[in-house]
């Protein structure tokens, strides 16, 4: 299991270039969007936030994923259609989805 921090930096990061407004506005619901991140990674990653500790941690990952999304040399404004998150573990290109994922490149 990756680190909290790793997490952390990690999956907020890409959940920033998802376009919502404020970081708890993007925990409030995991969108569909965001591919590989398990149920006790999603739960673990909202008790990290409500916790306190890592303050810094989450406002460094939000503020890099929010430039991603806004960098004209980036995502220009335009939102992902997947965020895959590999953790430490997957093999790359090997996607898990979830049953509720709307995208229509998802399956089940």
């Amino acid at each position: 299991m990756p680190a909290a921090r790793t997490e952390i930096t990690e999956i907020v990061t890409g959940l920033a270039t998802l376009g919502a407004f404020t970081l708890d506005e993007a925990l409030s619901t995991r969108p569909p969007e965001l591919c590989n991140v398990d149920d006790d990674v999603w739960e673990r990653l909202g008790s990290l936030r409500t916790a306190g500790e890592y303050r810094a941690e989450f406002a460094a990952a939000w503020a890099n994923g929010r430039a991603l999304l806004d960098a004209d040399d980036a995502l220009a404004g335009r939102r992902p259609r997947m965020v895959e998150w590999k953790g430490n573990q997957r093999v790359p290109g090997r996607i898990r989805f979830r049953p509720t994922c709307a995208s229509t490149t998802c399956t089940s």
